[in-house]
């Protein structure tokens, strides 16, 4: 069918000879538009007869732009034809590598789905070299900004895991995480979308505490950040519920569960009854938690819910060893919370007690004792009514 297609074409565009290459233009552009709307078969007849047009006809084989002809590789992979769709990306690769190309973002991504192509025929050898080549131009080619890169890097580590090499795959999420929390900072929806990474990655591994640490990570993240924050905090939060509840804590997996349920249902602006979550409850059960939830929901508000969150985010580098981002974390969990309590608060020299043992787990003993001086003041002061 698709020779004939492409003889009746070759007929056309003889009849349409004087029109230039116009005929060709008006191919392209069809095929292109048929790929966009994922008409995938007439998209691959289309671009089979645009590059049999401008290599046979018209003799200059590059009227069909590489981006049509990436096109019409998707086109080919959709339809499950992967050797045409590695073929085409193959000769892209080569023509890229004879003028000089080959170290760009566009390489990178040809060379990361040649690797997917790869990966469906069952090619593991051919796939992680692919996949390595692929990472070692996108690092060489993009900023660090380009989300590319550490899509790039979960993606091969997803691919790792599913060949059961778990060091190779956690040092990839470790990378995409480092990556994202030094370029966009700690509150970006991308570190904690990595930190969950990690923590499901660690939890299918048998390590319960990384994966709660980076669940936990991931939760402070969103509770700091603007952007997408209250679905986010929920859905993480019932992530932690059903983490706790697998690992038999079943009063922080009530906590969390009471946390993200109010969360969502404020997101969708719905009550909690009306929640899916609470479907399964009768009238009196619900009824009894209300009261809790109420307190729950007013509990993450408001400045002090700043610092607990910080509080949580230092907790969790401190138990994960990440001693930098641990001791920049305490600092800022101090100096929400003195700002939301006051310096003179009865409870901030407690608060400051609970920091310095943070301090001294991370070995940094001066600074532990000097917040252990400040909270001894604060007692003394508060005790002598000064």
């Amino acid at each position: 069918m698709r020779n004939a297609a492409v003889l009746l074409m070759s007929f056309a565009a003889v009849a349409h000879a004087a029109a230039g290459d116009a005929f060709l233009a008006r191919v392209i552009s069809e095929f292109e538009t048929a790929s966009r709307q994922g008409r995938h078969l007439q998209a691959a007849m289309l671009g089979e007869g645009a590059i049999w047009l401008s290599g046979r006809i018209y003799k200059q084989p590059d009227l069909v732009s590489q981006e049509s002809t990436k096109l019409l590789a998707e086109a080919y992979a959709s339809q499950k034809h992967y050797i045409k769709a590695q073929r085409l990306y193959e000769n892209l690769l080569s023509g890229r590598e004879k003028s000089g190309a080959s170290i760009s973002a566009e390489s990178g991504d040809m060379l990361m789905r040649l690797g997917d192509l790869h990966a469906l025929q069952g090619k593991i050898p051919e796939t992680e070299s692919l996949y390595s080549k692929a990472l070692d131009v996108q690092q060489k080619a993009m900023p660090r900004r380009d989300p590319r890169l550490t899509e790039g890097m979960i993606q091969i580590g997803n691919f790792y895991t599913s060949l059961g090499k778990p060091k190779e795959a956690e040092q990839l999420y470790k990378s995409a995480f480092d990556v994202r929390r030094q370029v966009f900072g700690e509150q970006d929806t991308s570190v904690s979308d990595a930190s969950i990474v990690l923590a499901d990655f660690y939890e299918t591994q048998g390590d319960a505490g990384k994966a709660e640490q980076f669940y936990r990570l991931a939760l402070s993240s969103q509770e700091l950040s603007g952007a997408r924050r209250d679905r986010l905090v929920g859905v993480t939060a019932l992530l932690l519920a059903r983490f706790y509840d697998a690992h038999g804590d079943t009063a922080a997996s009530e906590r969390f569960y009471m946390r993200g349920a109010v969360t969502l249902a404020q997101s969708y602006g719905m009550s909690v009854r009306e929640l899916p979550l609470f479907g399964a409850a009768s009238p009196d059960s619900l009824g009894a938690v209300q009261p809790e939830l109420l307190e729950e929901a007013m509990k993450y508000s408001g400045p002090l819910a700043v610092a607990e969150s910080l509080k949580n985010q230092a907790q969790a580098y401190v138990q994960l060893r990440m001693l930098v981002e641990a001791r920049l974390a305490i600092e800022h969990s101090i100096a929400a919370y003195e700002r939301a309590l006051g310096a003179d608060h009865p409870e901030f020299s407690s608060i400051l007690e609970e920091h310095a043992k943070m301090l001294q787990a991370i070995g940094d003993s001066e600074s532990a004792q000097a917040l252990l001086r400040r909270a001894l003041d604060l007692r003394s002061r508060a005790s002598s009514g000064q």
